[in-house]
């Protein structure tokens, strides 16, 4: 039932950004940090970029229609433990003990590498004021959908030694862990600051604040590794 609302919204808010006019088009990169951690997430940062395209709605305000791309890159406590793979449980990990115990010139590092990759699809409302010649302010308010993908391999490293011949023999291979899914729902806040270079060109700085919503049990929330997070971005901003 909230997918439908949230479709509802959405394609009546587009509907109405179709009809108006094209203000303007940014292309931004930005880096986006973590505050509140969740599931024993200790670190989690990632870098991304997307496209913007701003209609002017009114001489009161603009929406704006934002879609990228996002990578996470996580450091979690006992993440192989909480990640629930079946294959590692009931499989995998018995037989990695006994590899290591029948061959005793046998060792192994295991390391599981966590990421998340997050398809933000947002919508704002801003407004702009002018500071001085040149330069301007938009503070920004909206929400949108984090479809995000979280995957994780076992970086593994394998050596046995065989002293009779004074040979070693050393082999790695990533091994893939099944993704976890989800499209939680976040709020955003913040302003950007752009400086106009020529008439039609500009460069923007900006700094948000993501809010994501709590929906345990639903829209992948209970997987997703925080609950807010401060990014800041840079584009280039193509007016009409």
């Amino acid at each position: 039932m909230k997918k439908l609302v949230l479709l509802a919204v959405l394609s009546f808010i587009l509907t109405g950004a179709l009809q108006a006019q094209v203000k303007s088009i940014s292309f931004f990169s930005d880096y986006s940090a973590s505050l509140s951690k969740r599931i024993s997430v200790s670190e989690a940062d990632a870098v991304g970029g997307g496209l913007t395209l701003k209609y002017n709605v009114s001489d009161w305000f603009s929406l704006n229609l934002t879609a990228g791309y996002t990578l996470y890159s996580i450091s979690q406590d006992s993440a192989l433990q909480k990640w629930n793979w079946d294959f590692w449980e009931i499989r995998y990990r018995n037989r990695v003990a006994a590899d290591l115990a029948e061959n005793p010139g046998s060792a192994a590092s295991i390391v599981p590498v966590q990421k998340m990759d997050i398809l933000p699809v947002l919508i704002s409302f801003s407004r702009e004021f002018e500071l001085m010649e040149g330069l301007k302010i938009s503070p920004e308010v909206g929400g949108g959908v984090y479809f995000y993908t979280r995957r994780m391999y076992l970086a593994e490293s394998w050596q046995r030694k065989f002293d009779s011949y004074g040979l070693t023999y050393e082999y790695s291979y990533r091994n893939f862990a099944t993704n976890k899914y989800g499209n939680p729902i976040v709020l955003f806040a913040g302003a950007g600051l752009r400086y106009i270079i020529t008439e039609g060109f500009s460069l923007e700085g900006s700094v948000k604040y993501h809010q994501v919503m709590k929906t345990e049990g639903s829209m992948g929330y209970n997987e997703f590794i925080f609950e807010n997070a401060l990014s800041t971005g840079l584009a280039l901003v193509f007016s009409y």
